[in-house]
């Protein structure tokens, strides 16, 4: 082979080799990244759950169970009135 045959089969060889690599990076950093958002989206959904629905977040619900419509609405805790009540000792019979 001439030598501009062989610059030509160089350079195809090179330009192989790159983008073998370059999808190899491409593809690692993805898998990666994806990965990281997934855990993020994870951590924000456990800050924002309400399990019980009654409109405030598992974090700071003190009573996971109540049902807002049980006995009207539910407290900045979470609580309807008959389960604070419970929790004061204070239910009349």
């Amino acid at each position: 082979m001439n030598k501009k045959a062989m610059a030509i089969w160089e350079v195809l060889i090179w330009a192989i080799i790159l983008s073998i690599v370059a999808f190899l990076l491409i593809y690692n950093f993805k898998t990666l990244f994806g990965k990281e958002t997934d855990s993020i989206d994870q951590q924000i959904g456990l800050v924002t759950k309400d399990s019980d629905g009654d409109g405030v977040r598992d974090v700071v619900d003190k009573c996971t169970n109540a049902i807002p419509n049980d006995t009207g609405s539910v407290d900045s805790e979470g609580c309807t009135d008959k389960q604070r009540q419970a929790q004061q000792g204070t239910i009349q019979k």
